[in-house]
């Protein structure tokens, strides 16, 4: 019996040409960060096409997790043994924005979500052996 695909997941196969660019923020240390060109120019992407498809991708990601916000409060490894995860957290732990979105966020809102994001990212580092 196929396992059933998480809420928080997306479809991969709409995403598989972005494969080359998860290859190069694989290979990035743990402890630098490249630019998103930087990222663009090793992966070989066509920046016209991959651009979008990573705005889209993040977009659907957000999405999923807006729908579902209740059930990632009350069983978030649903969400952390996915996919989409893995490929989000190497976005936001491998890419340099030149911005830090902490300023961005209510300070209230960044304490409440600093220690579940810190377990969420450990549980991440963990499965990639980081």
């Amino acid at each position: 019996m196929e396992k059933e695909q998480s809420r928080f997941e997306v479809d991969k196969e709409k995403y598989r040409y972005l494969d080359p660019l998860w290859k190069v923020l694989e290979s990035v240390p743990s402890d630098i960060k490249i630019t998103m060109e930087k990222a663009g120019e090793q992966s070989g992407l066509d920046p016209g096409i991959s651009v979008p498809l990573i705005q889209d991708f993040c977009t659907e990601y957000q999405k999923n997790i807006m729908k579902h916000f209740t059930r990632l409060i009350l069983h978030g490894h649903e969400m952390t043994d996915t996919w989409a995860f893995d490929k989000i957290m190497l976005l936001t732990n491998r890419i340099d924005t030149g911005t830090n979105m902490e300023d961005d966020i209510d300070p209230k809102l960044m304490r409440l979500g600093e220690r579940q994001m810190k377990k969420w990212n450990d549980k991440w580092r963990e499965k990639r052996g980081v």
